[in-house]
């Protein structure tokens, strides 16, 4: 493939609109393009970001993260787009570039990648990977299991509006990885303790203990360690530009003198989204997913030293030696929230309860419909090693809070303005083949 760096490079308007809408907690794809190596982009969207009207006031606002990210081809296919690309016009089509017919809701089968392709059509691989690779990056737990499905057995929600995500942190959300470990023996042979190798097994303890807790990526690992992991070390995307920002925007109470006494509540926010403008390496996509997410309020919140009727010392003084030795521990979700089990554990650091304090939302607003509040039962699936349950959102807890679900919870409508420098012949050269 050759390149004539004797003519400049020509500017390409991809400016395009976008009207989207979807629900509380689902990450979904706003925008893509397709980029070519040695591209310059620019983008600049701008939009307005509506919840669909609410039973109820505004009572809580709601987080909007949009991202963007360049995800090369290579990491998609790996070697079999570098032979791709060096066998150039006589190479045979690249291998698994698609999958069978996506599941998905009628005319709406992968709108979860921006994407309308009701009937028989077929995704690419480029497209549907480089949003799970980007999923798996930024938007699960970091100790759970990749998602690796193929958009063929997504059900129609996922095929629709997109994978979940997590929550905002909070106590219960955010607990220890489900095969942390609460104790270790040392064997100590004879009457004799080596004292160096109590030393290093010391040492072992706490260098496993932080990559089981918050080093369990290999570029987390070689952070720790001074340095720093190119993008290609794990196939990771590359984040070009994070907006967020919370949805308050304004509350309408009534919009005329006969509508005084009825409620009406409107949410609306206009957001910009900026890109820096981007030297493209490679083959690409760069992609644009929003996430829109309500503070995890659950109205059966309590503070677990409540819930303590005979506290020992290590519960609630706080010792700070002592904190700091004791090893992860298990509390029933029921001490943190009186819906919940008593029994079903999940595991967080000791004295966590010092570190965080409960929401209260009074046992009347339980009676009533319209609040984006949590109210069923939460279980901690602590047998389920590849997934934290508890930690994703389940967007039906929030669709009682809405009066119409026309266009779901949240609907856009923006523009993004793309412009993109590109080595690639006018329209009027590649008509002219005599060039």
């Amino acid at each position: 493939m050759s390149t004539d760096y004797n003519n400049p490079r020509t500017d390409h308007d991809l400016s395009h609109f976008v009207f989207d809408c979807g629900t509380i907690g689902r990450v979904k794809t706003l925008s893509f393009t397709n980029v070519l190596p040695g591209d310059s982009v620019d983008i600049d969207a701008i939009g307005a970001l509506r919840l669909s009207p609410l039973r109820r006031g505004l009572t809580l606002d709601s987080k909007v993260d949009i991202c963007t990210f360049y995800v090369p081809y290579r990491h998609v296919y790996g070697q079999a787009w570098i032979d791709f690309i060096k066998k150039g016009q006589s190479a045979d089509p690249i291998p698994d570039s698609t999958f069978t017919d996506p599941c998905g809701d009628g005319d709406f089968s992968c709108n979860y990648l921006g994407l309308n392709n009701a009937g028989s059509f077929k995704v690419p691989k480029w497209l549907s990977q480089s949003y799970l690779n980007i999923y798996n990056n930024y938007y699960k737990v970091p100790t759970d299991a990749d998602e690796t499905r193929k958009p063929n057995v997504f059900n129609p929600y996922e095929a629709t509006f997109g994978l979940t995500a997590c929550h905002l942190e909070s106590i219960w959300t955010a607990p220890l990885p489900n095969g942390s470990i609460t104790s270790r023996n040392m064997a100590a042979p004879g009457d004799n303790l080596d004292i160096i190798k109590l030393k290093q097994e010391f040492a072992k303890l706490e260098t496993d203990q932080e990559r089981d807790f918050f080093m369990t990526r290999y570029r987390d690992i070689i952070k720790s360690l001074g340095g720093h992991v190119d993008t290609d070390a794990d196939n990771r995307p590359t984040m070009l530009m994070r907006t967020e920002f919370w949805a308050s925007g304004y509350d309408v109470d009534g919009t005329s003198q006969s509508t005084m006494g009825q409620f009406s509540g409107r949410v609306q926010q206009s957001w910009r989204h900026s890109v820096p403008r981007f030297f493209v390496p490679e083959h690409g996509v760069i992609m644009t997913l929003i996430l829109v997410r309500f503070s995890p309020i659950h109205s059966s919140e309590r503070p677990y030293l409540a819930t303590l009727t005979s506290p020992t010392y290590l519960d609630i003084a706080g010792d700070p030696a002592l904190v700091a030795n004791q090893p992860p521990v298990e509390v029933p979700i029921g001490s943190i929230l009186s819906n919940s089990s008593k029994t079903n554990k999940f595991k967080m650091a000791h004295s966590q309860w010092y570190r965080y304090h409960p929401n209260f939302v009074n046992a009347r607003y339980t009676l009533l419909q319209g609040f984006p509040f949590l109210n069923k039962p939460i279980e901690c699936d602590i047998n389920n090693v590849n997934k934290t349950v508890q930690a994703y959102v389940d967007p039906t807890d929030y669709e009682d809070m809405f009066e119409t679900l026309q266009l779901v919870h949240w609907n856009t409508q923006c523009k993004f303005n793309v412009h993109v420098d590109r080595n690639l012949p006018t329209t009027r050269e590649s008509i002219m083949t005599s060039n």
